[in-house]
């Protein structure tokens, strides 16, 4: 074997190496995720988040799915998950600021397109108070400072 062959073989194997790294951190944090979920949420709601795609989304991390469903007109993004909660109330609830901030720019639970900017769950919770509630004051930061922000224009 000379040295450029060497190179690449070793090459080649850290890609692997590194996809193999890639997928387990991925599957570890999707059942982290439904592990969070099913201790926070009755089992109907744990079953109505598994049937909506973008709550599915939220909870497996999966930005990327999140950003296509927000992207596609078909859809209500305010719909409350088994007529209890927002996908909002759902990403502060677990802590997601990035889910958070997908949601928010492509304006879910938006004032100006006539929805609530902090919408109330059966229990009158807003999506700041379960970020608190579910120790997450990062992410009901955040969620404020946008409040804040969109406020002022």
């Amino acid at each position: 074997m000379n040295e450029n062959t060497l190179i690449i073989v070793i090459k080649i194997a850290l890609g692997i190496l590194i996809f193999i790294g890639v997928r387990l951190f991925q599957r570890y944090y999707k059942q982290k995720g439904w592990r969070k979920v099913n201790k926070l949420f009755a089992p109907e709601v744990v079953q109505a988040i598994q049937n909506f795609y973008p709550a599915q989304a939220i909870v497996e991390r999966r930005e990327d799915k999140l950003t296509a469903y927000c992207k596609s007109p078909f859809d209500n993004l305010n719909r409350r998950i088994f007529g209890r909660i927002t996908l909002l109330h759902l990403a502060a609830a677990l802590g997601r600021k990035d889910s958070c901030i997908i949601l928010m720019k492509y304006g879910v639970n938006i004032y100006e397109q006539g929805a609530d900017l902090f919408p109330t769950d059966e229990q009158g919770l807003t999506p700041v108070e379960w970020a608190k509630k579910f120790r997450h004051r990062h992410t009901a930061r955040m969620i404020e400072k946008y409040a804040e922000k969109h406020l002022q224009k």
